[in-house]
């Protein structure tokens, strides 16, 4: 458990450094309802704590059964439409997956996208995503129960303004 999650968080701060300042513009537009879609809408009024990095955010369930089969083993995945927002889509190639014991970890690239990385970990039953780009850093993680919040990050907001 704590090895997934420190791997996720060593790759957090490297894509925070690695992508520099650029346009956040999505890549694809896709439907919340094609199945291969990581995101589901919630209903959910979570507790918004300020801070000057995030762009914007929203609440999220995750799509499980695209990922965890009934048995909670990790699904063989090439490609998955990563819907950040309803009007931010991506689409991820997945070319790696990890399973050690509970922990499962897909690992890839945007399509299309140069200097790219998606990393989705499951762990102790909760997901992180985190994906960065030239495009922008976005961010999953657990909010309360199964939901889960979208952000997307500014790294000119971060200390030192995410530049080497």
């Amino acid at each position: 458990m704590k090895n997934g999650m420190l791997v996720l968080l060593s790759l957090f701060a490297v894509g925070l450094y690695s992508c520099g300042s650029r346009s956040l513009t999505p890549l694809i537009s896709a439907s919340p309802r094609d199945p291969m879609t990581l995101l589901r809408d919630a209903e959910y009024t979570g507790v918004d704590i300020s801070s000057p990095e995030i762009v914007r955010s929203r609440y999220v369930k995750i799509n499980t059964e695209l990922l965890l089969d009934e048995a909670g083993q990790a699904r063989k995945i090439d490609v998955i439409t990563l819907n950040f927002f309803p009007d931010v889509s991506y689409i991820g190639e997945i070319n790696q997956i990890e399973q050690n014991g509970s922990e499962v970890s897909w690992v890839g690239t945007l399509k299309g996208v140069e200097f790219s990385d998606v990393f989705i970990v499951f762990s102790s039953g909760i997901f992180m995503v985190h994906v960065a780009s030239p495009q922008g850093i976005y961010e999953i993680s657990a909010a309360d129960n199964e939901m889960y919040k979208v952000v997307l990050i500014d790294q000119t907001k971060l200390p030192g303004g995410g530049q080497d």
